[in-house]
């Protein structure tokens, strides 16, 4: 019986497939009595998806390093301005008209660790899914996923800056699944606060 033609789905697999029929089809193609035109427009077109495939990598990979500098440099940045604020709060020279004319004056409202439950936002891209969460006053979350019908959840990671990116990849290969989020609330180490609110997405990978 003849086997089905084969080609991967998988990106990492099929770009290794590509790479192989690129070099093969020159030793092979004319067994099979392919002419020398036919031959380079198949190299041409394995060459044109392997080159896509490593651009759209290369750029998934540069576009995770931004949002990573950027989360860094948010953190370090609203740190120091946080202090500096504290500082000129407790000058003689500070009043109320300056803090709200400089935007810095929030309104009172008493943090409980008891009672805070985050809220999370979750979206799909390539390869990964990102999500949004409120840390308020709380060092960061605690976040758990598991997938739909399932009766448990794993613990995914602790963040400490918004948002976080889940880059695991699928249970079954080339099967969309839909994955289920929520998260709690971490104050010195410890969970704090109700857990949020159950966001769900489906993945394709």
């Amino acid at each position: 019986m003849a086997k089905a033609y084969f080609i991967p789905l998988r990106e990492p697999e099929l770009l290794l497939w590509l790479q192989n029929f690129n070099t093969k089809i020159a030793t092979q193609g004319p067994v099979l009595g392919l002419t020398a035109a036919q031959i380079t427009d198949l190299q041409d077109l394995c060459a044109k998806l392997s080159d896509s495939i490593t651009k759209a990598e290369e750029s998934k990979r540069d576009a995770q390093e931004v949002t990573n500098a950027k989360n860094t440099l948010k953190a370090s940045t609203l740190s120091d301005m946080r202090l500096s604020i504290k500082n000129m709060k407790s000058t003689v020279a500070y009043t109320e008209a300056i803090g709200e004319d400089l935007g810095i004056v929030g309104s009172e409202q008493p943090f409980d660790p008891a009672t805070f439950k985050t809220t999370l936002k979750a979206r799909t891209f390539p390869g990964y899914v990102n999500i949004e969460f409120l840390k308020g006053k709380s060092d960061g979350v605690n976040i758990y996923t598991r997938l739909k019908g399932a009766a448990n959840w794993a613990f995914l990671a602790r963040d400490t800056a918004s948002p976080y990116n889940d880059t695991r990849p699928l249970t079954t290969p080339n099967t969309p699944e839909t994955r289920e989020y929520m998260a709690i609330g971490v104050l010195d180490d410890a969970q704090i606060g109700q857990q949020s609110d159950v966001v769900e997405v489906t993945f394709g990978g």
